[in-house]
């Protein structure tokens, strides 16, 4: 693209806002814009001007975001003109030779040329049309441009700046014959401007009636509220600035505030209007709502670039390889329906977390495993597909680390795990939302269950559909939630033919308690979070950091020889036939029937106290484990050293020192 550059092309030492400063002006006022979006961040963002410029803050949360220039007197009379077709700029450059050698920016189609703006000018935003149509913009004051970031259709915006920023009187434009340049001399009122997108409010019926132009409702309360409809929750929110947070409205508040408006309607327009409010109209209006507000907020919120957690006090970005001094404000960009109930203190410590909880029970490699592999879990999905099983006898404190961790990933983004229920048909909806699944004291066979498949799948970053009950809508669910499982015994996984990719996935720590327990503290995990919360907040932060560099260095987390054996070994303990195969059968010999195969199969289980699979799976799998390993073929002429003839395998014999049956 000739002559244009975007934030990509940025010189060593630049920053993105240096980058505009030095094309537009330092006069010019950017704002926050939603990365990947058009829709300014910061409330009431008009009001702004070029002070804003000066606060550290605003200028930091802007490299993060999508920067849009606040037109007109906010930005020292700066003014773009916007072309949405490249005909329509063509027109204007053939009636303007004399000003079009300027700056242009420009998104995925059509163009912005920008104006330094001497004398008086419309202060506001103007529709430009051609015979009737829409062609194009004045943007003099009252809006904003985007100019650096990503533009909704996934490209970046561009700038050219071969010529500097033009300056020239209102009067020097010529207009296309054919153009329709609006109401150039003065400003609309906001119900003017609301009759212009929709409409009147109500209209006369042939018959005399009122007819309500419900579409007219949909634009007032978009225009006057922060309203969202998320498709996966099927819910509406509205951002709180108090809380800094968009909050839920059920469905007897959406009706509430469409009733209000009705009745504002009634009072400001037509008192027949009173008459038509009932049900059916509420519902009328609140399907258009949610299809005009609808988005979803878990993607809105994937495209933030960097990683961050949402402290009570504020956002802490988790950015190597430094954690923040104190938090930076909370805004509406974030797409944050929930925070955490724990405040960011970055100089507090944990020494009872540490001390008496996990010290006691883990090793130093397996506790600093414990913080990154949990640090994870607070600051994004799980991209690494990892599930982290706590194992160990009771009183040696999984549940309680669990509780802790619940309470900093929030207690609305976890949910349990139900291995056993989830090829059930309404099962998966309940994960849509979540960040981590927990699985609870769960049996030793927990993972070889029914449904432990759809766990690689929640897991594994697989794109599942859902099927919310009272709705024929399916509900995409990305499988990218952390999985977190504790159980007093050894947890076997059900291996068919993936064992490396189990081998991959699994984080394995055994909580053993060396010496007697302690006595019990009733409520242990909300004592240490009300006198540590900040510390053990800061400890496991500073373990994503460790992590997002181990993962930047070498694509995943380190870790110990010990710990990969431990991993590799119940991998091979989960697949017994495997096991047993490996252990107890090489090539050889005569062969063995499937009953002395059997027999000994079973002598290996109970030698190991697990229990052996069931006769049919165990033929299965002993068939094609010996295929692959020794290319041994079943018959069923087999003959024994008792002249008899049964299924067996040729050319296969038992270890020397394996048991025979």
């Amino acid at each position: 693209m000739e002559n244009y550059t975007c934030f990509k092309d940025l010189p060593p030492g630049m920053t993105r806002v240096g980058r505009l400063q030095s094309i537009f002006g330092e006069q010019v006022t950017l704002i926050q814009v939603a990365w990947g979006e058009k829709r300014p961040i910061q409330k009431e963002f008009q009001k702004l001007d070029v002070e804003v410029m000066r606060d550290p803050e605003h200028l930091r949360m802007l490299e993060g975001s999508n920067i849009g220039i606040l037109v007109g007197p906010a930005s020292g009379n700066l003014i773009s003109i916007d072309f949405d077709e490249e005909e329509a700029e063509k027109e204007f450059c053939e009636a303007n030779p004399d000003i079009v050698e300027t700056v242009r920016s420009k998104g995925s189609r059509g163009a912005n040329y920008w104006y330094l703006i001497s004398g008086d000018y419309v202060d506001k935003i103007v529709k430009l049309k051609r015979d009737g149509a829409e062609v194009g913009e004045w943007r003099g004051g009252g809006g904003h441009t985007v100019v650096d970031g990503l533009h909704p259709s996934e490209v970046p915006y561009y700038i050219s700046s071969a010529h500097p920023v033009k300056v020239i009187e209102f009067s020097d434009i010529h207009w296309p014959e054919n153009w329709e340049i609006g109401s150039l001399e003065e400003g609309d009122s906001e119900y003017d401007a609301l009759v212009q997108e929709y409409g009147p409010p109500v209209e006369q019926g042939k018959n005399g009636g009122i007819a309500l132009n419900e579409g007219f409702v949909v634009g007032w309360i978009l225009r006057e509220n922060d309203l969202l409809y998320d498709l996966d929750l099927g819910a509406f929110f509205t951002f709180s600035n108090a809380e800094g947070i968009w909050s839920k409205l059920d469905s007897k508040e959406m009706e509430k505030m469409i009733a209000i408006y009705l009745n504002r309607l009634a009072r400001e327009c037509e008192e027949a209007v009173r008459f038509k409010r009932n049900q059916r109209l509420i519902a009328s209006i609140r399907q258009q709502l949610e299809a005009a507000a609808a988005t979803r907020l878990r993607e809105l919120r994937s495209q933030i670039q960097w990683h961050f957690y949402a402290a009570l006090n504020g956002i802490v970005p988790v950015i190597p390889p430094d954690l923040p001094q104190a938090p930076i404000a909370f805004h509406r960009g974030y797409y944050l329906t929930e925070k955490s109930a724990i405040a960011f203190a970055p100089s507090q410590p944990c020494p009872r977390f540490l001390g008496e909880l996990l010290t006691p029970v883990l090793d130093p490699d397996d506790i600093h495993l414990l913080q990154r592999v949990c640090g994870l879990v607070l600051i994004g999905p799980n991209d690494l597909q990892k599930i982290v099983l706590l194992e160990g006898s009771g009183l040696t404190g999984k549940s309680i680390y669990q509780l802790i961790l619940d309470t900093l990933v929030g207690l609305d983004s976890v949910t349990q795990l139900r291995a056993e229920n989830l090829t059930s048909r309404f099962e998966l909806s309940r994960y849509v939302g979540k960040r981590l699944v927990a699985g609870r004291d769960v049996p030793p066979d927990f993972l070889r269950q029914k449904g432990a498949a759809l766990l690689k799948a929640l897991t594994g970053g697989d794109r599942l559909n859902t099927e919310r009950k009272n709705s024929n809508d399916d509900v995409p669910l990305k499988g990218d939630l952390h999985a977190i499982i504790t159980s007093n015994a050894a947890l076997r996984v059900k291996v068919e033919s993936d064992g490396s990719a189990w081998e991959r996935r699994l984080v394995i720590l055994p909580f053993e308690r060396t010496s007697d327990p302690p006595k019990r503290i009733l409520n242990f995990d909300q004592i240490l979070l009300k006198e540590e919360g900040g510390g053990i907040l800061n400890w496991h932060l500073w373990g994503a950091i460790q992590a997002l560099q181990e993962i930047e260095a070498y694509g995943d987390l380190l870790m110990t020889d010990e710990q990969k054996d431990r991993i590799a070994k119940r991998v091979r303990e989960s697949d017994l036939v495997g096991l047993f195969v490996e252990e107890c059968i090489e090539k050889g010999g005569i062969g063995l029937s499937t009953e002395q195969l059997g027999a000994s199969y079973r002598e290996f289980c109970t030698s190991r106290g697990l229990p052996a699979e069931s006769e049919m799976s165990f033929s299965k799998k002993l068939r094609s484990e010996l295929e692959h390993r020794f290319q041994a073929q079943p018959t069923e002429n087999f003959v024994t050293d008792a002249k008899s003839r049964k299924r067996g395998y040729y050319n296969v014999r038992f270890k020397e020192n394996a048991g025979q049956g």
